[in-house]
């Protein structure tokens, strides 16, 4: 089990995710984000939206291919925790998170990517995420 941080601040407000997860074998209730991953909520992750899952499951697919090498057989990402603060938080950032916590899990580097923060709009902008 490993935790990992992901936050950008660079307004007066910023955003911090924190997730808790661990590689195990396929589950046969997890969620399939591609032939050789998987996802599998803790209990406490339920209340995810399914936006914010579809952020969590193109993370994953934006690193897949650094993860790829380096399993030998289908894995499944179980997420235990997801932490946040509601005033320091953007559902674009699980995006993110879960490709940091991946980076750290499997020791590469994550890709560079851009963020802006749009003050008309109160929010970061992500141009380069692929959903």
């Amino acid at each position: 089990m490993r935790s990992s941080e992901y936050k950008i601040i660079k307004s007066s407000w910023g955003i911090w995710i924190s997730i808790t997860a661990e590689i195990g074998s396929v589950q046969h209730d997890q969620l399939e984000v591609t032939d050789l991953i998987g996802i599998k909520l803790a209990p406490d992750c339920i209340n995810l939206s399914p936006q914010e899952i579809d952020y969590l499951k193109a993370g994953i697919k934006w690193v897949e291919h650094l993860i790829t090498p380096k399993i030998a057989a289908p894995i499944t990402i179980k997420i235990l925790e997801i932490r946040l603060v509601l005033t320091d938080y953007q559902a674009e950032g699980l995006y993110y998170a879960i490709a940091s916590w991946l980076a750290e899990q499997f020791g590469f580097n994550l890709p560079s990517y851009r963020y802006s923060y749009n003050k008309e709009k109160n929010r970061y902008e992500f141009p380069d995420m692929i959903n």
